[in-house]
């Protein structure tokens, strides 16, 4: 990131690497759906998802990075700096629907972001993840 920032920007360094961490779920996807074809549920085909599923949540964290960027200050009620590992810990206690709390979105947008990625982190674990374990359950039984 430093060295983006001093070159474009920090908010165009910012939309670039969300670009980046957006695009690398999709890719990592199409490499587990070919691998599950070719050879079955194998572990690596479980580790694959669970990568994705860490990935998507490091995409939020870099999308919520790029919003608290250019967005009004103070993305976060609680302080007025989104540090990133502020963001990687704010994305990844919403994804898992923990909700400590000690984080919370002061606006709007943060508020309707959290909200897609709980549903996103939630329905990828009870149906992409529920649809590989249990296939690879049926492999070996």
């Amino acid at each position: 990131i430093g060295i983006a920032v001093g070159l474009i920007g920090h908010g165009a360094a910012f939309a670039l690497i969300a670009l980046v961490t957006l695009i690398l779920p999709v890719s990592l996807s199409r490499g587990l759906l070919r691998l599950v074809r070719e050879r079955g549920v194998t572990l690596q085909a479980v580790a694959g998802a669970l990568a994705i599923y860490l990935l998507i949540g490091l995409a939020f964290a870099s999308v919520i990075g790029f919003v608290a960027d250019i967005g009004p200050p103070g993305f976060y009620a609680e302080t007025t700096k989104a540090t990133a590992s502020s963001n990687v810990y704010y994305s990844f206690t919403v994804m898992t629907t923990t909700g400590f709390g000690d984080l919370t979105a002061a606006h709007h947008v943060g508020r309707a972001m959290a909200v897609i990625e709980m549903l996103i982190g939630q329905l990828y674990l009870v149906t992409v993840i529920g649809i590989v374990i249990g296939r690879r359950v049926g492999q070996s039984g």
